[in-house]
């Protein structure tokens, strides 16, 4: 039997899965990323371990793609086009952005509605917090929606109110510059936690603080408390984050007129459901364009393994 590798590559895990040429996935398998040196490492030892005919990789991977190459700004791995065809023994590959692959299989994706609205035929956006901040578009042809890579998850991140002018200034004296994406992402919930704690807005517990001093992901530690409503700060934190998404959302929707709804991908924002009726507000509080971002949906996309999947799709 002959294979398709679809691969993954987040700031944290990569997910690797064999499709058949007509779709069938036939073998699933998670990485932890820090347990490998390199990329090449790890799609050395998935290959020997199951030696299986592999005949073209399409992978997937969290940063810019120029010239068959990916820049990862949360993983320091070098990661090529021809690095994957020698680690596979492959002679195909295509390399593309992982927010670009997951807009691919959008279609095919199952979606819950968190916010109110009414998509058309118009540009889709996707936003995928995580490691990182993913963002990708598609644009509709008059056919079909062409899929656009976007690195607008690096762009500035704009205040919306007094508190969050505070958060930015906090975020520019770690960071130097304060991207979107410092703060929403896994590491970007972590910040608002901080922040909220040295603002005192409530007080951390001695079992939050050991919780999130001790857990491999300080984020899942946060989240986890927040969802529980077992620890005060932790949902103040999480409510901030889906607000902060919200406004972020809202006005990256504006700047490319995203008519035809935006897509929220990721486990991140799959355990933040609870909260994400704060999203709606935020999203629609653009002055006099409300009117027109209130036309506008949004939707979680429930699948898990939308990026693996948009992988496969681009195969072809």
């Amino acid at each position: 039997m002959k294979y398709i590798l679809a691969a993954d590559i987040g700031g944290t895990y990569t997910r690797l899965g064999l499709f058949t040429p007509k779709g069938q996935r036939k073998l699933y398998h998670r990485y932890e990323n820090v347990r490998f040196p390199s990329m090449t490492a790890l799609l050395h030892d998935f290959h020997m371990r199951h030696k299986l005919n592999i005949i073209s990789a399409s992978v997937a991977v969290a940063g810019p793609v120029h010239d068959g190459e990916a820049k990862m700004p949360n993983l320091a791995w070098h990661v090529n086009v021809d690095l994957i065809k020698h680690a596979l023994h492959v002679k195909k590959v295509r390399l593309n952005n992982d927010a670009y692959a997951a807009i691919a299989a959008l279609d095919t994706s199952p979606l819950l509605k968190v916010k109110s609205g009414r998509q058309d035929s118009g540009t889709r956006l996707l936003l995928g917090p995580g490691t990182g901040l993913g963002c990708a578009y598609s644009v509709w042809n008059g056919k079909i929606h062409i899929p656009r890579p976007s690195e607008a998850g690096h762009a500035d991140f704009a205040p919306a109110t007094v508190a969050q002018e505070a958060l930015l200034d906090y975020i520019r004296q770690r960071y130097g510059h304060a991207g979107m994406e410092r703060v929403l992402s896994g590491p970007g919930i972590v910040n608002i936690y901080h922040f909220m704690r040295d603002r005192k807005e409530a007080l951390e517990s001695d079992a939050m603080r050991q919780a999130i001093d001790s857990a491999y992901s300080p984020a899942k530690a946060i989240v986890d408390a927040a969802v529980a409503r077992t620890d005060s700060l932790a949902v103040h934190a999480a409510d901030e984050f889906v607000r902060i998404l919200g406004a972020s959302a809202g006005s990256l929707a504006l700047s490319m007129s995203a008519t035809g709804g935006v897509y929220i991908y990721g486990s991140l924002a799959n355990r933040l459901l609870p909260f994400m009726g704060s999203l709606e507000h935020a999203f629609n509080s653009k002055g006099r364009m409300r009117g027109f971002c209130e036309k506008i949906p949004v939707f979680v996309v429930k699948d898990p393994d939308v990026v693996l999947n948009g992988a496969y799709v681009l195969a072809h």
